[in-house]
């Protein structure tokens, strides 16, 4: 940016050297040329403060609490969790106002891991292999259960019970 105001500066000074020199209608022509110039650079100006001031707004915006809130909700009830966790994690939101949104995405993480360790297990021919995917299924199993019977959140019964109920059959 420096370099810049000393490039413009340096222009100044050769064209300010070479107007001395100038008739009257060639200095009308540089001072309407240096002129425009300046307008232009103010308009560019003008356009990058306006534009940081939105995207500084843009910013402030993203990180509202309701803002996250209603982001997170609204892919909670499209049951896109991966995007959910996604906000979570983005926006870091861990105040007390998502802890019931952290459960439903744990919930679904962990019960789409213990369908692929269980998968796993079905199509794994080495036998030690499949001992180990089926003990890391169980373990999703039990963290499940642990987290579905353990709710803390009045928004998850519903949640808690079918996921259970998944788990179980």
């Amino acid at each position: 940016m420096q370099m810049i105001f000393v490039l413009i500066y340096v222009v100044l000074w050769v064209v300010n050297w070479y107007a001395n020199k100038l008739g009257y209608y060639q200095k009308f022509a540089v001072k309407s040329i240096l002129a425009w110039l300046s307008v232009g650079f103010f308009g560019l100006s003008l356009l990058v403060a306006i534009t940081s001031i939105q995207m500084s707004y843009e910013e402030i915006m993203d990180h509202d609490l309701n803002y996250r809130l209603e982001r997170v909700e609204s892919s909670l009830m499209r049951g896109d969790f991966d995007y959910a966790q996604t906000v979570l994690e983005l926006y870091d939101c861990y105040e007390e106002e998502f802890d019931y949104a952290w459960e439903q995405v744990d919930m679904y993480e962990l019960y789409n891991r213990y369908l692929i360790y269980v998968k796993a297990a079905e199509i794994e021919t080495d036998e030690e292999m499949k001992a180990r995917l089926k003990e890391k299924a169980l373990e999703m199993k039990e963290t499940l259960i642990h987290l579905c019977e353990n709710s803390t959140q009045d928004k998850n019964v519903l949640y808690a019970e079918y996921y259970g109920a998944l788990i179980w059959e």
